[in-house]
């Protein structure tokens, strides 16, 4: 609709003046757990216990910089290594710039139609990203093994977003749609990736991994 009235330029006006926001939101609101007034000994007892850092966030401590060290730890790990393999694989199904322009061309559809079905397969991502979260934490809390709870939701999700292939072989606008949303479902169903990343990550180091990741 942004674009329909405003042209492709008041869309990037509006995403990141609601970027800008959030922004100012989050730098007034967020503290870290040691700074927080709302937050007790025994709360930080307990993040402490579940192996979070605290005092990582502490800005009288000194902020060493990375090491040689460091780069072995999150270059050399063969297992980390796999997960960035397959974050590359999962991200290369979000197709956030043809997507609307294929509709639009190929799919003859206008601005303002396009647009509203284009966001369906990113709602259903949506969807899939808070399905392999609440799936995997069932499946440990039934005695699923850690390792098992996590692989299944990626090896599903990654099945899942072969269904794209579909959109290639129907003309329905609605078909492709939903070839789509199974597809970007799926997508967002393995993106559980991030739990591997900090479980794996040394605990000095999820910055470092977690950039590498991404």
């Amino acid at each position: 609709m942004t674009q329909e009235h405003f042209g492709w330029q008041g869309v990037f006006f509006l995403t990141g003046a609601i970027g800008v926001a959030w922004g100012l939101v989050w730098y007034a609101v967020y503290r870290e757990p040691s700074e927080a007034s709302d937050v007790s000994e025994a709360e930080l007892e307990a993040i402490r216990a579940g192996g979070g850092l605290v005092e990582l966030g502490d800005k009288r401590r000194p902020r060493p910089s990375y090491t040689a060290a460091d780069w072995r730890a999150v270059l050399g790990n063969s297992k980390l290594w796999g997960v960035y393999i397959g974050q590359i694989a999962v991200t290369s199904t979000f197709f956030l710039t043809w997507f609307p322009t294929y509709l639009v061309k190929y799919r003859h559809m206008n601005f303002l139609k396009a647009g509203f079905m284009a966001a369906v397969p990113f709602l259903a991502a949506f969807v899939g990203i808070l399905g392999s979260g609440l799936l995997s934490d069932a499946m440990v809390k039934r005695g699923v093994s850690a390792t098992v709870a996590r692989k299944v939701p990626i090896i599903t999700g990654l099945l899942l977003s072969t269904a794209i292939v579909g959109a290639n072989y129907v003309e329905s606008p609605a078909m492709v749609i939903l070839f789509m949303a199974i597809a970007f479902f799926g997508s967002g169903f393995s993106s559980i990736t991030w739990v591997l990343v900090s479980s794996m990550a040394k605990k000095e180091l999820p910055g470092l991994t977690g950039d590498m990741f991404t």
